[in-house]
């Protein structure tokens, strides 16, 4: 007798959390997290403040959540691109521009990623040890790769693995900043490819 009710008001919750998240990423996208307010969130997602409360326990934490939600959106990418098969370099190139592409696609992932790219999380430490956690074990993933494929004798024995994973992500992240300043192109998946090639280009084994 009472399923239909219980459903309704999780689905009622639902729709007021993801209603708060857009909110905030429109809030935190135009005034950056520490000019940004609860109540200014709580106005944009045309909801109370107890009911911001009733989700996350501050503004800290709806921040952490939206760079959560952005992780979480990429996470099946990755292995998705590998399962495909194909050479080492062939691999690299589909991740660089899968995830590219993605950012494009969405647009509210490409958001997210811009706020993250201000550097705003620096000033919560909580945020910013997770950030710090994850930028680590990126990196050391990539390492890793960038390693065995030097091993295998595909990628230059000349370079820092380390190197080439910061050059991955960096080439990346600048990508996103320059696709937003006033005068570039917006679209990110065109660019993705021509710099995923000088990328491979620049670590490729000499034959």
């Amino acid at each position: 007798m009472y399923d239909k009710p219980l459903k309704r008001s999780k689905a009622d919750a639902q729709q007021t959390r993801e209603a708060v998240l857009k909110a905030a990423l429109k809030v935190f996208g135009a005034k950056g997290y520490a000019r940004a307010t609860l109540e200014e969130i709580a106005r944009s997602a045309k909801v109370t403040r107890g009911a911001v409360y009733h989700h996350f326990a501050d503004k800290a934490d709806i921040y952490r959540t939206l760079l959560l939600e952005s992780s979480r959106k990429s996470k099946d990418l990755i292995p998705a691109a590998i399962a495909e098969g194909g050479s080492f370099l062939e691999i690299i190139e589909r991740v660089f521009v899968r995830q590219m592409a993605q950012l494009e696609s969405d647009p509210e992932l490409r958001a997210q990623t811009l706020f993250a790219l201000r550097g705003d999380y620096m000033s919560i430490e909580s945020v910013r040890k997770d950030i710090a956690i994850r930028h680590t074990e990126t990196l050391a993933l990539l390492t890793q790769t960038f390693a065995e494929a030097q091993a295998g004798g595909v990628v230059r024995t000349d370079l820092a693995p380390r190197d080439i994973a910061r050059s991955f992500i960096a080439l990346q992240t600048g990508l996103v900043h320059l696709s937003s300043l006033p005068g570039q192109p917006n679209s990110i998946s065109e660019s993705a490819a021509a710099l995923a090639k000088v990328l491979l280009a620049g670590i490729q084994a000499r034959v």
